[in-house]
């Protein structure tokens, strides 16, 4: 019996926190950066600077997909 009710406080504990951390995760759904919005390749990437990407640096990469909240 006690084994089952460990269980029941530890299951509801983890409903607990996933509820919070869901709430808190998306209080700024504008401000959430994706994969495809950001993801740059420099001339600091091998994969870019093996096919003779040099000019772009992460500062340029930052300044081009800079989001600015209005």
């Amino acid at each position: 019996m006690k084994g089952v009710s460990i269980r029941v406080t530890l299951f509801a504990a983890v409903v607990a926190v996933a509820m919070l951390t869901d709430s808190a995760c998306s209080a700024a759904p504008d401000r959430d950066a994706y994969f495809n919005e950001t993801h740059v390749h420099t001339s600091w990437s091998l994969d870019a600077f093996a096919i003779g990407n040099v000019l772009t640096n992460p500062g340029d990469a930052y300044e081009n997909f800079r989001v600015v909240p209005e």
